[in-house]
């Protein structure tokens, strides 16, 4: 992996910061069904509220205690988010979320974001535990980050409300000394 001014570039795809010009896909892809559960957030995103969010996205982590990055092939096209949260620099811990655009799942760019994401979380963060919760049926994300190197995993029975029932989540985990 290489890590320049701006980005953090893959073999396939880099993570680069929010930029105003990513309003129209942030909008769209946070108001999808599928993000609002992950996200919590319990209403629609209005596209102010949007900018708004990318014009605050870039302030120091220590402050905001996560960071968000848009996923884009190397030839610049927007496919999905990484985004590192929860950050805790006291037990250097922190989750993580991906999200990848429907039309660009299932080609490997979630596996290689989370990859990058974990690269800069141990590297450059200092974290030495980073996990995702990901609910127990969506076989797609737990693959994914099984590829990335989650290899604990914790069974959180009845762990989220989904559609008006309870679902079990798994909690996958990945160590700084397995890497």
């Amino acid at each position: 992996m290489e890590v320049g001014r701006h980005n953090m570039l893959g073999k396939k795809i880099q993570l680069r910061a929010l930029e105003l010009k990513d309003v129209s896909n942030f909008h769209t892809w946070e108001n999808e069904a599928d993000a609002m559960e992950h996200s919590g957030y319990l209403q629609p995103m209005s596209a102010y509220t949007a900018e708004r969010f990318i014009e605050h996205a870039n302030r120091p982590v220590e402050e905001t205690g996560q960071l968000r990055l848009m996923i884009e092939t190397l030839n610049g096209q927007a496919v999905g988010l990484m985004d590192i949260f929860e950050i805790d620099f006291i037990h250097r811990t922190a989750g993580l979320g991906v999200l990848i655009a429907r039309e660009f799942r299932q080609q490997g760019h979630g596996t290689e974001a989370i990859g990058l994401m974990c690269h800069h979380a141990f590297t450059r963060l200092n974290l030495e535990l980073v996990y995702a919760d990901i609910r127990a049926d969506h076989t797609a994300s737990l693959k994914a980050f099984s590829n990335a190197g989650f290899n604990l995993s914790v069974s959180l029975p009845a762990w989220r409300l989904y559609e008006g029932r309870r679902v079990d989540v798994i909690r996958k985990i990945r160590l700084f000394s397995e890497s």
